[in-house]
């Protein structure tokens, strides 16, 4: 068994972990409904207070190592090929030609600790050169290697926040006490805060017509993970042609930079499996599984998908940004995989586009544990109909209100 301990420690038991969420989910939801049913001189009082706790809150979780996920050994494993010039989309992690690059992390010894040892890679050039950066900096222990890749996020963040009007921090200080950022972007290292965190410099930079930056750090956010080039739309909707042309040269050039040391066979890397045969954590998936063939179950739900996508841009497509966001909830929705910190991107968006939904679900995510505590200790795993009842429904229920009605608003001063 793999434990979910700090890696390096392992003293936390598989339910810990777990119980923590639970109980910071339960804690964030109730300041989220009260902070934003507040007024603004009651926000004004919070904020301070607030941003104290978050930044605390961030540094400690620079420490621990792999809660809830053991990704971030594959990070290592892909980090650790690149710096020693090996393309971690041209061998598998259990390929016998590799074993002269064996190396104890201090978390295992990589490759033999790592899953699904026998399928490429899955993430991105962009990705691949972050974490040639951070196995560079750490020189293969683990711990530096996690501390390398939150300081990335760190910085990422901090840059965020300055360049982030005061109306826009109300909501990206309410994203950054969320549980899942805390324990899946910055605890765990997820690249989906990175890669978020670059879509939001992004539309920051166009609604600032910095057209060029905003291009080039698009091009970098899809090359670490594929899901920001859903914000293409976004970030071309009100520019004239020779803007969009702009825009999008930039973000070709710097997609061009990223990929060509990797260019070659299996640039996909083993994503064609993932995604034509996982499945986890979706209830409209396991809900149809009993009555439809499972070749068929994929397409139904793409249909299902971009059916309802269509519904929400024609009603949002003058709202650019919600549109988006609308849109990457309701792919998540569908999808027949939904981890936790999928759930980090309509986070970071919450200062352009706070749903209800992002909000509902950031909080019944938690349920998920249920299934990861049942896979960590006994290897089977095991998500409950009723479980994921619990998780999904107040979201759909809070999705239809969200392309009803619109964002949600905070107070104004003068409504207090």
């Amino acid at each position: 068994m793999i434990a979910i301990g700090t890696g390096i420690d392992e003293t936390l038991s598989a339910r810990q972990p777990v119980e923590i969420s639970y109980l910071l989910s339960i804690a964030w939801l109730m300041f989220a409904i009260a902070y934003v049913r507040s007024s603004a001189p009651q926000r004004d009082n919070v904020r301070s207070h607030a941003t104290v706790v978050a930044i605390i809150a961030i540094c400690f979780t620079a420490l621990p190592y792999g809660l809830f996920s053991d990704d971030l050994l594959r990070y290592q494993w892909d980090g650790w090929l690149s710096a020693h010039g090996i393309s971690p989309f041209a061998f598998t992690p259990d390929n016998s030609s590799l074993q002269n690059l064996r190396v104890d992390t201090g978390a295992g010894i990589l490759p033999d600790v790592l899953p699904y040892s026998n399928m490429r890679t899955i993430y991105p050039p962009g990705a691949q050169m972050l974490m040639m950066c951070a196995s560079a900096i750490s020189g293969g222990q683990a711990q530096l290697f996690k501390l390398a890749l939150w300081g990335f996020s760190v910085l990422l963040a901090s840059i965020t926040w300055r360049t982030s009007t005061g109306a826009h921090r109300e909501w990206l200080l309410l994203g950054a006490l969320s549980p899942v950022v805390l324990l899946h972007g910055f605890t765990d290292a997820h690249l989906d805060l990175l890669m978020a965190l670059m879509m939001m410099l992004s539309i920051t930079a166009r609604h600032r017509d910095q057209i060029i930056l905003s291009g080039v750090l698009l091009g970098v956010a899809i090359s670490i993970k594929y899901l920001p080039i859903l914000a293409l739309p976004a970030v071309l909707h009100g520019l004239d042609r020779p803007r969009k042309t702009q825009l999008a040269l930039s973000m070709t050039v710097a997609l061009t930079l990223l990929y060509a040391p990797f260019v070659g066979s299996h640039l996909l890397g083993s994503l064609g499996t993932f995604t034509s045969t996982w499945q986890t954590n979706s209830a409209i998936y396991t809900a149809i599984a009993a009555g439809v063939p499972e070749p068929i179950i994929r397409p139904l739900l793409l249909g299902l998908a971009v059916a309802c996508v269509i519904v929400v841009v024609k009603r949002w497509h003058h709202h650019a940004i919600v549109a988006l966001a609308m849109t990457i909830m309701t792919v998540f929705l569908f999808s027949p995989v939904v981890h936790p910190w999928y759930l980090i991107t309509p986070i970071i968006l919450l200062p352009w586009a706070p749903l209800r939904s992002t909000i509902v679900w950031t909080a019944s995510v938690a349920i998920y544990g249920l299934g990861l505590s049942n896979y960590k200790g006994s290897g089977v795993w095991l998500e409950h109909p009723a479980a994921l009842a619990i998780e999904y429904l107040p979201v759909y229920a809070a999705a239809v209100i969200d392309v009803r009605r619109g964002p949600l608003t905070l107070l104004e001063k003068n409504r207090s």
